[in-house]
């Protein structure tokens, strides 16, 4: 089973920049990630790979 990973950007109250990355738990549908991260410019997907995580791509 993999884990949706969505990353979009913003700022704070003092116009510092944030990186904001949400990691969904295992089964999580794409559906359900673009729904609660409308805004998110970047979706991957995390592989197990034994007992750490690797992206699909590798």
């Amino acid at each position: 089973m993999g884990r949706r990973v969505t990353e979009h950007s913003g700022r704070t109250f003092d116009n510092e920049k944030l990186m904001i990355i949400t990691i969904f738990e295992e089964g999580a549908g794409k559906k359900e990630a673009k729904e609660e991260s409308a805004c998110s410019k970047r979706h991957d997907v995390l592989i197990r790979r034994g007992y750490a995580y690797g992206w699909k791509d590798e």
